[in-house]
């Protein structure tokens, strides 16, 4: 096998959907084997498109390992195509998920493919073209990136994909672009959910309150877009059963609202009381999903079994069984 292979088609080819899109590129630089053209095939209705910040919380993370994961191992989405914009960040890992969970996985820079940037993802580069993907840019081979081409390649990645995930995303992300021209392209947007005034999430949060995206719980809220996916809730809930058996067994209390109550007061034992965020790292770490983490931590503060002053969670002492 062969790569790389440059100026793939003309504009006018008319089996592919890939130049079906807003300001169609004149023409696509792309590096990987000839076997691998085959995956614009599969475009747009098997397109997933992953997005986020170039410098993501550890949990962010973590979320996006389990859903790639999650859809490598469902025979429904065994068709996926994992696209993304190959920074740093959330980039970089959903491409190296895709790659870890055997899907295969196209990354459309904003330089040249001569270029080597960014160049921490040397590695992934060739690991890509080796495992089947592909190196996709409209940009001349030896031209470095310049701002505005981040943002003129999100159109691509939006128009390419059914559907873009939105992992975290700020006020200010760029990920929210591609949001934006995933709405351009009449094609779904879903995000991440987060605790009410999590900065590093605020961009989610606006997605989800302004009706723009779909709440991802787990890789079965993308059933929504591919019906197949609605199986892994069943799986999910399984796997959340028997996890919280496991925990049931090892603590006194029995539900979620006081477990995330105990872990309050051991938090509050050795320091002024817990955060949101190091709740919600525990919490991941036990691999509860966000839904679970957040509906029971709204239901502790509701019952008082927690205490938040001025964002501090405390263990209410009137509650102390």
């Amino acid at each position: 096998m062969n790569a790389p292979v440059h100026t793939l088609f003309p504009l006018s080819h008319p089996d592919l959907k890939i130049w079906d899109v807003q300001y169609p590129p004149r023409q696509l630089h792309i590096q990987g084997h000839e076997s691998a053209l085959s995956l614009f095939n599969r475009l747009p209705n098997m397109g997933l498109a992953v997005v986020g910040t170039r410098a993501p919380q550890p949990r962010s993370l973590v979320r996006l390992k389990n859903l790639i994961s999650a859809l490598g191992s469902s025979g429904g989405a065994s068709g996926l195509v994992i696209i993304s914009g190959f920074a740093r960040g959330v980039d970089a890992f959903a491409h190296e998920a895709a790659l870890d969970a055997g899907l295969p996985t196209i990354a459309v820079l904003a330089g040249g493919l001569d270029v080597p940037y960014p160049w921490q993802n040397a590695q992934l580069r060739k690991r890509i073209v080796e495992q089947g993907g592909l190196l996709v840019s409209e940009v001349p081979m030896d031209h470095y990136p310049q701002p505005g081409q981040f943002i003129k390649r999100n159109r691509l990645i939006a128009g390419w994909s059914k559907a873009t995930v939105v992992i975290e995303a700020s006020v200010r992300s760029g990920a929210l672009n591609t949001a934006k021209w995933a709405r351009e392209h009449h094609m779904t947007t879903y995000a991440v959910p987060c605790f009410p005034g999590d900065p590093a999430l605020a961009g989610n949060q606006n997605l989800l309150d302004r009706h723009e995206a779909h709440p991802l719980w787990g890789a079965f809220s993308l059933g929504e877009t591919w019906s197949g996916l609605y199986s892994l809730r069943d799986q999910n809930e399984t796997a959340q059963h028997r996890s919280g058996n496991a925990e049931t067994q090892s603590v006194t209390p029995t539900n979620d609202e006081a477990i995330l109550a105990q872990q309050v007061a051991q938090h509050c034992a050795t320091q002024a009381g817990a955060t949101v965020h190091e709740l919600l790292d525990w919490a991941t770490e036990q691999k509860w999903l966000p839904q679970r983490f957040f509906e029971s931590l709204q239901g502790a503060l509701q019952k008082q079994l927690i205490l938040d002053r001025n964002g501090l969670l405390l263990k209410n002492p009137k509650n102390s069984r």
